[in-house]
């Protein structure tokens, strides 16, 4: 069963700055590059664009012309997290989408007719939509990551992020999740693959102790302890996209795609 953990607290009129804007969001987020900290991972000089953030603004415009101007942080209902955004390689040789449409297909900016991440979320979403009252649009979703800048090189851009080598350059991504939390206060946050789980349990502790080294996906389903909510926030475990028709296949045979029965049975009884 999910576990609701607290109420949301109104940050807005407190101390704490909430980033109004993407840009905004973004100018804080190569704050975790302290002079004082080392890590493998780069910065990222720019947002190139649609695509997922920090690389892109964090939007789906499925490559039909100029990059329109994105709406204000707090105005997105629904936050897709990834682990990381790639390495500099790709980021180096992918075009600047402010004005032209998408020529790419690397794992986080979108190219629909080549790219798995993103063809996969699309269909998810709207199975999520069938039989229920969601009725999530694409363009209501902020699609981000966990942890910031790039990986070095032309390193690989799978697999666990060497920005885990570094303990405190890890704070200060935890520190930045949360504010992107805060600023964008989503209403469900889909938490995309294993190692981006083990992330929010590293920000929330205890309360995701399931989520801290998950080594059977559908033990975590059949146990329903898939969607935590804290805070009035709901986090929802989803297997890659990347991968996940595979995966699913693999992992449940000829039960079908459990794991997105699942979740809509419980956004169905919301």
């Amino acid at each position: 069963m999910m576990r609701d953990v607290g109420r949301r607290s109104n940050t807005s009129g407190g101390k704490k700055k909430i980033m109004q804007t993407i840009d905004q969001l973004f100018s804080k987020s190569n704050n975790v590059f302290n002079s004082h900290i080392e890590s493998e991972m780069k910065p990222i000089p720019k947002m190139k664009g649609s695509g997922f953030f920090p690389g892109g603004r964090g939007i789906f415009t499925n490559g039909k012309g100029p990059l329109k101007k994105s709406k204000p942080l707090n105005e997105f209902r629904y936050m897709f997290l990834g682990q990381d955004w790639s390495n500099e390689f790709e980021y180096n040789n992918i075009p600047d989408f402010e004005d032209s449409p998408f020529l790419i297909n690397t794992d986080y900016a979108p190219n629909e007719k080549n790219n798995k991440t993103w063809i996969n979320v699309k269909k998810f979403i709207a199975n999520l939509n069938i039989d229920t009252d969601m009725n999530i649009d694409i363009d209501d979703c902020f699609f981000t990551n966990a942890i910031m800048g790039l990986r070095p090189g032309n390193s690989s851009s799978t697999g666990k992020s060497p920005g885990w080598n570094s303990d405190k350059f890890m704070a200060e991504c935890y520190k930045f999740f949360k504010i992107q939390i805060d600023s964008i206060k989503p209403k469900i946050v889909f938490v995309m693959g294993n190692l981006t789980a083990r992330f929010i349990y590293k920000v929330y502790g205890n309360l995701f102790s399931d989520w801290d080294n998950i080594k059977d996906v559908k033990e975590l389903f059949n146990q329903d302890k898939f969607c935590v909510s804290v805070d009035g926030v709901q986090f929802i475990f989803m297997t890659h996209p990347s991968l996940r028709p595979p995966n699913i296949k693999k992992r449940w045979k000829d039960k079908g795609d459990v794991e997105l029965a699942k979740t809509k049975t419980l956004l169905r009884i919301q």
